[in-house]
């Protein structure tokens, strides 16, 4: 996923406040000293040392630091685990311009969306843990131990935001008829971290025989299993723009995925033209590992699509 370019203008500060003693403030606190280390991020980063809890209580302190007037962006980062009022905090969050980063059941989702795709409602915190252990994810994970886990996270952040925005779009329906508050699981950390590391691309979850809608273009993937182990797949894109649609190996990527391994990548023998308004097919045969969880990435104009 690339950053953004960075910033020459003056940095803008963003305080976190966070809920727990040591899981979610020294996770941040992980990222803070990466972006210490180097100039060329944008965003000068404090965490706020609170002893506030529960959701009401750290939207309550974040309102009191937007106060202040050096401050860009105030966050209030909390769970669902074990509190209430939840709308209250939500509520007096959109009153006070406090952005949120929330978590259901517990923050420890996020960090097993660094591993997989998980849509399990965990019923507590320690019901996440015990599966980071039982999968060997994390054999050592504890939330009072007063240990970094960033460094143990950092190399997957961008599979867990790929998979913070498939469960999103897993729970859409369940979204529309209730809160986030209400959800099981859910998160939005990702949001943040996207945000302060100045993550740029955004990322569109689809389905085979979906279109998907890019912006100048939209994709449908289709794919049929042939003989001999490979795999027919037939990218329909059709040119929505005003100007002719040039798919080649510079401004696009395609590749088939297994898990975090990129294992069949493939280019353009010469580049592809399509004219606005029309629609082409693109015919590849593949081959593929039988019962491997595959999936297809298309990256285009900082916009990756997974099917």
């Amino acid at each position: 996923m690339a950053r953004r370019k960075p910033s020459r203008v003056l940095r803008k500060t963003i305080y976190i406040v966070t809920e727990g003693t040591n899981t979610e403030p020294n996770y941040f606190k992980g990222i803070i000293q990466q972006i210490e280390k180097s100039a060329e991020y944008s965003f000068d980063v404090r965490l706020v040392d609170t002893d506030k809890t529960d959701a009401v209580g750290l939207v309550n302190e974040a309102t009191f630091i937007s106060i202040k007037p050096e401050y860009d962006e105030v966050w209030a980062v909390f769970d669902k685990n074990g509190y209430t009022q939840h709308r209250q905090a939500f509520d007096k969050a959109e009153q006070n311009n406090i952005k949120i980063a929330f978590s259901s059941i517990a923050f420890e989702i996020w960090v097993l969306l660094h591993f997989e795709r998980n849509k399990t409602p965990f019923g507590k915190a320690q019901s996440v843990i015990d599966y980071l252990r039982e999968k060997k994810y994390l054999v050592d994970y504890d939330k009072r131990a007063n240990t970094y886990i960033y460094p143990k996270l950092k190399h997957r952040t961008e599979l867990a935001i790929e998979n913070a925005v498939w469960l999103r779009r897993e729970m859409k329906v369940a979204l529309a008829q209730g809160k986030i508050y209400e959800l099981n699981p859910y998160t939005t950390v990702d949001h943040l971290v996207v945000k302060i590391l100045e993550m740029d691309d955004k990322v569109i979850w689809g389905n085979v025989d979906e279109s998907i809608n890019l912006g100048k273009i939209s994709v449908t993937v289709r794919m049929t299993p042939a003989s001999n182990n490979t795999l027919d797949i037939t990218i329909s894109i059709e040119n929505h723009h005003t100007v002719t649609y040039a798919l080649n190996n510079y401004n696009q990527r395609f590749y088939l995925a297994n898990e975090l391994i990129c294992s069949l990548p493939f280019s353009f023998d010469k580049t592809i033209l399509i004219e606005p308004s029309t629609k082409k097919d693109i015919m590849l045969n593949l081959p593929y590992l039988e019962n491997a969880h595959l999936r297809l990435d298309f990256i285009c104009d900082k916009t990756k699509m997974i099917i």
